[in-house]
């Protein structure tokens, strides 16, 4: 761990498969979400059994995703995220990020 404060936003285990979202703050302030989900329940787009991906919020556009997120553009954005979008909500979460005009660096990898 690299000391940086961490909202675990999805920590969920079904049988053989498990699903996991955390959310940090760079050291430069960007906004990183990471996932990683193991199991059958990947094989649809994974030969191996894992899939992982990360989401970055540029700071600058942090307000902006505070706004999407029905929460003052001043919030703090992990105490925003631990209060409200852990869970089944993590779901919305990426949802509404997708759906949005914010500008975000994606990365993913599968087997």
């Amino acid at each position: 761990m690299d000391g940086r404060p961490r909202v675990l936003l999805r920590d969920e285990h079904d049988g053989e498969n498990s699903r996991l979202l955390t959310a940090c703050l760079e050291e430069n302030g960007d906004l990183r979400l990471s996932g990683q989900d193991l199991g059958s329940g990947t094989r649809v787009i994974s030969s191996d059994g894992e899939y992982e991906w990360e989401t970055v919020v540029p700071t600058a556009h942090i307000p902006a995703l505070l706004r999407a997120l029905d929460a003052p553009a001043d919030a703090d954005i992990l105490d925003e995220l631990a209060a409200r979008w852990t869970g089944p909500a993590s779901y919305d979460l990426e949802r509404r990020i997708r759906s949005t005009d914010i500008p975000v660096r994606f990365w993913s990898r599968s087997g």
